[in-house]
């Protein structure tokens, strides 16, 4: 007695049909149960005697060993950054054009002119970026690290 399972030509007509559900719906999600039904497909293809049990479990561990690293790529820590530009310069070192005095100060990055926050520095001193307040970056004094 041979087990019910669904046919290969099943499998890849599924992940194909994800697929296309991925780009009409681009949730980013689709695509991997797709690509978990299409190798379902291709397994059952090459071993015909796999059973539904057995099609069914290696679509669950597929889908999850798929699906968890590219929802990690997709929303890992990077993803806050996109669109927070003073994020992306935590950690910068440039030289102040302008002194900081009272606490306040300003520098050019790239094109743009930022306000900067920290301890009184005259120009030409090279400073890090630390943090962001909103649209003002918080400094200190950059130490150089003998080579």
């Amino acid at each position: 007695m041979t087990s019910f399972a669904l046919p290969y030509w099943l499998w890849l007509a599924i992940g194909l049909g994800l697929g296309i559900g991925e780009m009409l719906a681009t949730f980013f999600v689709l695509i991997w149960f797709g690509a978990a039904a299409i190798a379902v497909g291709v397994i059952s293809w090459i071993f015909p005697g796999l059973g539904l049990a057995a099609q069914l479990f290696l679509f669950s561990v597929l889908s999850v060993a798929l699906l968890i690293p590219a929802r990690r790529f997709r929303y890992g820590k990077s993803s806050h950054l996109i669109n927070n530009r003073a994020a992306q310069y935590i950690g910068r070192v440039v030289t102040l054009g302008e002194p900081i005095i009272g606490g306040q100060g300003q520098v050019f990055i790239g094109d743009t002119l930022w306000h900067v926050e920290g301890k009184d520095l005259p120009a030409g001193t090279r400073i890090r970026v630390v943090s962001y307040d909103n649209t003002t970056l918080l400094v200190e004094e950059a130490v150089e690290q003998a080579a």
